[in-house]
């Protein structure tokens, strides 16, 4: 599992790549595939802020998460 700053910060930078992609393709998402990814969103999000020691990196992945959700729910 991740337990170190630099990990959280490729994660955040994966992050930021899944919100460009999904402004790219947000209208080929099927419903199915926006509530899967919603939930993996919400999943990762949970365990980051159980395990990341550096709140700015929670913050961070937070904002990018809630970014995402609005463009899944859009």
């Amino acid at each position: 599992m991740l337990n170190n700053g630099e990990e959280f910060k490729v994660l955040i930078y994966n992050s930021r790549n899944l919100v460009e992609t999904l402004r790219l393709e947000e209208q080929e998402i099927s419903p199915m595939q926006r509530a899967r990814l919603m939930f993996q969103l919400r999943l990762a999000y949970n365990l980051t802020l159980k395990q990341c020691p550096d709140q700015r990196l929670v913050r961070e992945l937070k904002g990018i998460i809630q970014e995402c959700e609005g463009l899944l729910s859009s």
